[in-house]
C-alpha cells in the first residue's frame, strides 16, 4: 500500500486523515491544545496517550471500484457529489436537492466559476486534494502538484528510470488523462498478449485511439473484479477493469497490480460505441 499523509497542523489546528486503502475515508479537525498527551499510568509505569478528539468527522463515499467521490457525510447531513467525465467534482447537492457547491476547471485544474465555499469539496483532479493553506498546490499522494503552472513541485521519485526528460511534468493531455498517485507521466504500458476472449489489436481508428488513451492512464478505470480466478490460472490475481474514454468508447480490460500500481494490462473488450 502507498503511504498516505495522516495529519497536518496549521493555524493552531490539527487535521487527521484516515484512509481506506487508497482513498481518503474520514477527516476531522481539533485544536492543538487538545492534542493527546503521553501519560504515565499504573504501578508498572505503563505509558498511554490520552484519547484523541473525534468530533465533526467528515466521511467520504466513492463510486465503487474507483477514486471518484460521490458523497460527503458530516454531522448527520448528506451531500451528493457529481463529477465530470474524468472524475473532477463539479456539483454538490444537499438532501433537499439544493446545489451548495459548483465549479469548473481550467486546463491545469484550477477552479473557475466557483459558487460556494471553496474547500467544502477539497478534491480536484482525480487523486488530488487541496489544502486550504497551500493556495492552489494539491496533494497528489507521492508528490504535490502546482495548479498555477501545471507541473509537480518535486521530481519524479524514480528519476531517470521514468524515461522522461522533464521530471516535474504532469500528464500530457489534462482534458482526458489523470494521475491518481503522482507517478503516471510518461508511463508506457503495452498489452502482454496472454490470450483470451478479448483483443490486443484494434479493429479501427476509434478503437486504436481508445486503446492508446486507456493504456496511457489505466488507473483512471473502475475495478469490476478486484482479484480474478479462472480455470486456466491465466488471470489469477489480475483485476477486471472498465473505463470510458473522452469520446464515449467503453473498454473492459485486465490489469495486474503491484503495491496498488498497475504494472501490466491485457485482454481488451470493446463494450460501447466504436
Amino acid at each position: 500500500m502507498i503511504s498516505s499523509k495522516t495529519a497536518k497542523i496549521a493555524d493552531l489546528k490539527i487535521t487527521r486523515y484516515l484512509w481506506d486503502g487508497n482513498v481518503l475515508l474520514h477527516e476531522w479537525t481539533y485544536d492543538t491544545e487538545k492534542r493527546p498527551q503521553l501519560q504515565l499510568v499504573g504501578e508498572l509505569g505503563e505509558l498511554f496517550y490520552d484519547k484523541e478528539p473525534t468530533e465533526d468527522v467528515t466521511t467520504w463515499v466513492y463510486d465503487e471500484g474507483c477514486y471518484t467521490p460521490i458523497a460527503k457525510l458530516i454531522n448527520g447531513e448528506r451531500y451528493s457529489i457529481v463529477s465530470d467525465y474524468i472524475g473532477r467534482p463539479v456539483h454538490c447537492f444537499d438532501d433537499n436537492g439544493e446545489m451548495v457547491w459548483e465549479t469548473d476547471y481550467d486546463v491545469y485544474g484550477r477552479l473557475k466559476k466557483l459558487n460556494g465555499e471553496k474547500h467544502f469539496i477539497p478534491f480536484r483532479q482525480m487523486g488530488q486534494y487541496e489544502d486550504a493553506e497551500l493556495g492552489g498546490v494539491y496533494y497528489n499522494r507521492f508528490r504535490y502538484y502546482d495548479s498555477g503552472s501545471g507541473v509537480y513541485i518535486s521530481q519524479d521519485p524514480i528519476g531517470l528510470h521514468s524515461g522522461q526528460l522533464n521530471f516535474y511534468a504532469y500528464v500530457k493531455d489534462c482534458n482526458s488523462l489523470v494521475d491518481v498517485f503522482g507517478l503516471e507521466c510518461g508511463r508506457k504500458l503495452k498489452p502482454l498478449g496472454r490470450g483470451s476472449t478479448g483483443r490486443t489489436v484494434p479493429a479501427n481508428l476509434n478503437e486504436q485511439l481508445a486503446m492508446k488513451e486507456i493504456m496511457s492512464n489505466p488507473d483512471a478505470g473502475k475495478i469490476l473484479i478486484k482479484k480474478m480466478r479462472d480455470a486456466s490460472g491465466r488471470w489469477d490475481g489480475w483485476s477486471k477493469m472498465s473505463n470510458k474514454t473522452a469520446h464515449g468508447v467503453e473498454i473492459h480490460f485486465n490489469a495486474l497490480r503491484e503495491d496498488s500500481i498497475i504494472k501490466a494490462i491485457d485482454d481488451f473488450k470493446f463494450i460501447g460505441k466504436k
